[in-house]
């Protein structure tokens, strides 16, 4: 983590939202499917989508409730930070195939192997990389110096940082 997976996706959510009818960005699938079960996210989901309070006791009611009343609905859905094909299985293949064909769906994950088994196809799959070295010296130099870039007897130090922080946006 740390290369702003989440961040990029929420400043996308913020901007394009209103271009859709409805819109749901779950965060941290990853953590709140096991601290609060995958049929409470399915319920959030179609709650934000439908602002139906449907009760869902199990996935498998949950992915019958999702099909029927998301057919044809126009929405952006962002599920971030996903581990496990469980979760997409509950979660992305009950609406993928009913949304609106405008709609939208990102998904954020650490490992490209829950997409693929996922059936999520590979031309659809960014990658997204560190910054080179100039971008990091750039980002570093503005938050540690007031000038933008580092001090005489510096340089040395924030070459070492920056290599420690290998491109990493949120460890600079």
């Amino acid at each position: 983590g740390g290369v702003g997976k989440t961040t990029l996706v929420q400043e996308l959510f913020n901007r394009k939202s209103s271009n859709y009818h409805r819109s749901c960005f779950l965060s941290d699938v990853r953590e709140n499917a096991g601290k609060i079960s995958l049929h409470s996210l399915q319920k959030k989901l179609l709650n934000s989508l439908t602002q139906l309070d449907e009760q869902i006791e199990n996935v498998s009611e949950g992915i019958e409730l999702l099909k029927t009343h998301l057919s044809s609905c126009q929405a952006l859905v962002i599920l971030d930070d996903v581990d496990n094909v469980n979760q997409l299985n509950a979660l992305l293949r009950p609406i993928r195939s009913v949304l609106h064909p405008h709609s939208l769906i990102l998904i954020t994950s650490r490992d490209k192997d829950v997409l693929t088994r996922s059936r999520v196809e590979e031309s659809s799959i960014y990658r997204l990389t560190g910054l080179n070295t100039h971008q990091s010296q750039e980002l570093f130099c503005l938050h540690a110096f007031p000038q933008g870039h580092p001090l005489p007897g510096f340089e040395e130090l924030v070459e070492n940082d920056l290599k420690a922080c290998d491109g990493l946006p949120l460890s600079l």
